[in-house]
């Protein structure tokens, strides 16, 4: 049985560890290492097959270079679509159109769809944020935060994203589409629900953040058994050009995971920029950076921020820019360590310092590293990532 088209369902902010059993069993389940820790680097990296250092989106006002999202590229014989429920500045950072309706109706073969669903971002449980009137700052409750009550509804939204994902593969199958459909479930980043005394994703690069789950269903009966033990967003461009049997038309870092060769590392990173570009802040004059290598069996973290970048993070993590820091004083300290540290080691990875800041360097040196673009964000795109907590 040949795969004649794609589906990738992308369950935004699901950490690895709250992955439904009812998704797991459904196909081959592949610990993933995400390529960012916020939805426009992880996204640009799905479309692309490429690292953040190498798309260059690391933010909200960010935009990948079109040419380089690869549902643009053969949308001339591809039936391709990015959706979600309602309209969100990330399908401007993707220089693709956004689909509102269900993403199921009316798709011709072949097709290449992309969805994300928001049920497990904050505040949880709510895949339509116009259904809520509170974003994630009033949904934490600063240093009243209650983290029993946090991870219980976090644990409810990521059983209710695996209802939703299931409900689109009944569409599928009732359409005819699934039978030659590789469908693949993954996530942008993971979540953080009270370690460290921090909430939500961003930032620090710690592995809550790093580590998401992917799930492949396969309907090719001759597709290989044996997968990795690991991979990357950035396989996931490879694995759906390799069983459409189509070209990347640049070349990636990423791999197929039905191919036996393998890249060694996998490399996350964190480039925290200012969301406004000409009003006066602070934020807008330091850059956050921190870059890892990881592997099956841990990770390596380089805290890259200059020291005067430092200095401004640091003031940004006291009590009167996050409540949460008067909250746990032992605790808060353990953040900053975090934040701050130059480098940190987790897990136990297989490799060394020197082998990881190598690998670093040659993805620096890769062949293909675009220029970064910026735009303006308007008024409704403020209000809409205030609304999510990201400014």
């Amino acid at each position: 049985m040949t795969v004649d088209n794609v589906y990738i369902f992308v369950a935004d902010a699901l950490r690895d560890d709250y992955l439904p059993d009812s998704v797991r069993k459904l196909g081959k389940y592949i610990p993933t290492i995400a390529a960012g820790t916020n939805s426009p680097a992880g996204f640009a990296s799905i479309v692309s097959g490429l690292y953040p250092n190498q798309h260059q989106a690391h933010a909200f006002t960010h935009r990948l270079d079109s040419s380089f999202n690869y549902l643009n590229t053969v949308s001339d014989r591809y039936d391709t679509r990015f959706f979600q429920v309602y309209q969100t500045e990330l399908s401007a950072v993707l220089g693709m159109k956004q689909e509102t309706d269900n993403p199921v109706d009316d798709l011709e073969e072949p097709f290449i769809v992309m969805e994300r669903d928001m049920t497990t971002h904050a505040p949880y449980g709510y895949a339509d944020y116009e259904e809520s009137d509170i974003g994630p700052q009033e949904y934490f409750g600063g240093k009243n935060v209650n983290w029993k009550r946090i991870r219980d509804d976090y644990k409810t939204a990521s059983k209710r994203v695996g209802n939703r994902f299931l409900k689109r593969l009944d569409e599928l199958k009732a359409r005819g589409h699934l039978e030659d459909t590789l469908v693949i479930f993954t996530a942008d980043h993971g979540e953080l629900l009270g370690e460290y005394s921090e909430m939500s994703h961003g930032e620090p690069l710690v592995p809550e953040l790093v580590h998401v789950p992917t799930v492949a269903l396969n309907p090719d009966s001759d597709a290989p058994e044996s997968v990795p033990e690991v991979m990357s967003h950035v396989d996931i461009l490879p694995t759906v050009t390799h069983v459409l049997d189509e070209p990347i038309p640049w070349t990636s870092p990423g791999r197929s995971i039905y191919e036996s060769d393998r890249s060694p590392y996998y490399v996350c990173e964190r480039q925290s920029k200012p969301h406004t570009l000409t009003e006066f802040s602070f934020q807008n004059y330091y850059n956050y950076h921190v870059r890892s290598v990881w592997n099956a069996d841990g990770g390596r973290a380089f805290n890259e921020t200059s020291l005067s970048g430092l200095g401004i993070h640091t003031f940004r993590q006291t009590p009167l820019f996050n409540p949460l820091r008067g909250r746990d004083s032992l605790r808060a300290f353990e953040a900053l360590y975090h934040h701050l540290a130059p480098n940190r080691t987790f897990g136990n990875p297989s490799f060394s310092v020197g082998e990881a800041r190598d690998y670093l360097r040659e993805m620096d040196e890769f062949s293909v590293q675009l220029s970064r673009t910026t735009e303006e964000i308007s008024d409704a795109a403020r209000e809409e990532l205030e609304h999510l907590g990201y400014l």
